[in-house]
């Protein structure tokens, strides 16, 4: 889990892109101090998505399915996956980044079916 960043828009390939630079630039900087890049577990239903602590399951955040506006993977790394979700206190759309060890085609069936 790369982390989430504050966006300006509810959606758009250059909003995700800019989040993605954001966010990789931020785990480049961790990374040199020595910091690991937390795993999470993603709990997908029709409810929407929480992610989860992958050893306590501990909801680290839990965004629902009417407040995702938008979701995309990375054009030149298939490996990361994103989502915008309003947030319900703040009101504030934030972009979700996840760097995943497998393609992201398992995430996103559809949209990789309406590329061809």
């Amino acid at each position: 889990f790369l982390g989430n960043t504050e966006v300006e828009a509810p959606k758009g390939t250059e909003v995700v892109k800019d989040a993605v630079r954001k966010l990789k630039f931020q785990r480049h900087i961790k990374k040199s101090e020595g910091q690991k890049i937390p795993k999470v577990e993603l709990q997908i239903s029709i409810y929407g998505v929480k992610i989860l602590d992958p050893k306590t399951k501990d909801v680290q955040h839990n965004c629902q399915l009417h407040r995702i506006s938008f979701c995309a993977d990375d054009k030149t790394d298939k490996r990361i996956f994103t989502f915008i979700c309003k947030d319900s206190e703040s009101n504030k759309h934030l972009c979700y980044v996840f760097d995943s060890e497998k393609c992201v085609r398992v995430f996103f069936p559809a949209t990789e079916a309406q590329r061809m």
